[in-house]
């Protein structure tokens, strides 16, 4: 009678902690994600049975961000494996028990006892490392973000490059070295980190998409100014100067293709405002730095005509007509225009528009010394400067000051605009307003 009140009393006990272990065990082992200002749910490659993904959301208060990726994902997996672990011990516990209390036989009893013995030694495996882990340091169980402080970025003015006698970054995408990149300048109000989404790193052939569906609209003026500060901030590398415009044009609203890389608006997207400049009075620009001269010879060999060739052969200045510093080839072209057209540059520059595609008479080695570049403002405190945004073969787009106009100290050290090109509002598919 005793050895079988006793077994009862086996039972009764394992089936009492195989619940109360199961149940005590989830609980501690839940944790509470305080909610904040939210930014993304990543998507799980391999989701866990009880594991929502709203449990995964970034965070941000008190200028730090909390991300739960890891220690969430570690704690489900671990809570799983638990789980899955605890039920079969208590199974066992339960079987082993029924076995020595109903057990017929002394291999039987002996058999339920082993089981119960095997199940608790699981049991206590299964425990151990978290009860280690616990009483070596408590944080080590705690489901932890992992908390990242925001850096605070300060832009600083390093240079004015129009005020400095260095040569621009070429215009071309055959352009050679010696190649010096323009400085960095001080952003326009300034750039907002974090707007460039990886996504638009990853998936390049969606990248002027991308930009598009991140801007929050406006005029033209207004889109093209959030686009430079995106594109800023993204970092991804153009190619050259005309394609960074023309890419800024089409992520503002502009209809076009991207082929291997290159941005093509629709044709007849734009038009010029600087009719003035055109004909010999643009070209004359032409290797007007001694050394682009040797480019625009270099076009002359590889034209396909012998029209074309004279044409690029008429561009090469003798030593008496070209600069042998882009210093000197950007005097002699701001001169002759100064000369040439009245109220030059005023006349253009007061004409400027956020959004205008904008050539300026930059010195570098390629044939027309031409340098390509979106006007997205003037300087609120700098008479003459201009906030615009550009890039090259070996400068990520960015956004910097330039002279422009003859003001304050930009007097006489203006970059000489010779070209303006603006939206064709007019044309099907060119918005000034977004639709």
């Amino acid at each position: 009678m005793y050895k079988k009140n006793r077994r009862k009393f086996i039972l009764s006990i394992a089936i009492i902690a195989g619940v109360f272990i199961i149940h005590s065990i989830f609980i501690s082992l839940d944790c509470v994600v305080a909610a904040d200002v939210t930014y993304t749910v990543p998507r799980l490659n391999v989701p866990l049975p009880g594991l929502n993904a709203e449990d995964f959301r970034v965070t941000k208060s008190f200028g730090a961000l909390s991300i739960p990726f890891l220690s969430l994902y570690i704690f489900t997996f671990y809570k799983y494996i638990l789980g899955v672990g605890l039920v079969a011990s208590a199974v066992i516990i339960i079987y082993g028990g029924f076995l020595y209390l109903l057990g017929s036989t002394g291999m039987r009893v002996e058999s339920g006892k082993q089981k119960i013995v095997d199940a608790v030694v699981g049991l206590a495996i299964l425990l151990g490392s978290y009860v280690i882990l616990a009483n070596v340091n408590a944080n080590l169980v705690q489901t932890r973000s992992l908390d990242l402080t925001e850096i605070i970025r300060n832009e600083f003015i390093i240079a004015d490059h129009s005020l400095h006698t260095e040569a621009t970054a070429p215009s071309g995408i055959y352009a050679d070295g010696p190649i010096v990149p323009d400085p960095e300048i001080q952003a326009i109000k300034p750039v907002v980190s974090g707007q460039c989404r990886a996504i638009m790193a990853i998936e390049k052939d969606k990248y002027i998409q991308n930009v598009s569906a991140t801007y929050t609209g406006g005029d033209f003026g207004a889109r093209i100014r959030q686009v430079a500060e995106i594109m800023a901030d993204c970092g991804i590398n153009m190619n050259n100067c005309g394609n960074v415009a023309q890419c800024a044009w089409m992520a503002a609203g502009i209809n076009g293709e991207i082929k291997n890389g290159i941005c093509k608006p629709i044709k007849g997207s734009f038009i010029s405002v600087s009719s003035e400049i055109g004909g010999d009075a643009y070209t004359w620009a032409y290797g007007r730095r001694c050394e682009s001269g040797e480019k625009c010879l270099a076009h002359a060999r590889s034209a396909k005509d012998q029209k074309t060739a004279e044409r690029w052969q008429s561009y090469f200045r003798s030593s008496d007509q070209c600069g042998k510093s882009s210093t000197e080839a950007i005097k002699l072209v701001r001169d002759h225009l100064r000369t040439t057209i009245s109220d030059y540059p005023d006349k253009f520059t007061e004409r400027l528009e956020p959004g205008d595609w904008v050539y300026v008479y930059a010195g570098n080695t390629e044939c027309d010394g031409m340098h390509s570049m979106i006007f997205l403002g003037w300087h609120e405190n700098k008479p003459g400067v201009a906030w615009i945004f550009d890039g090259s073969i070996k400068q990520n787009p960015t956004i910097r000051e330039r002279c422009l106009a003859n003001k304050g100290n930009c007097t006489g050290r203006y970059s000489p605009i010779t070209r303006i090109m603006r939206p064709n509002f007019t044309k099907e598919g060119v918005s000034k307003f977004p639709n």
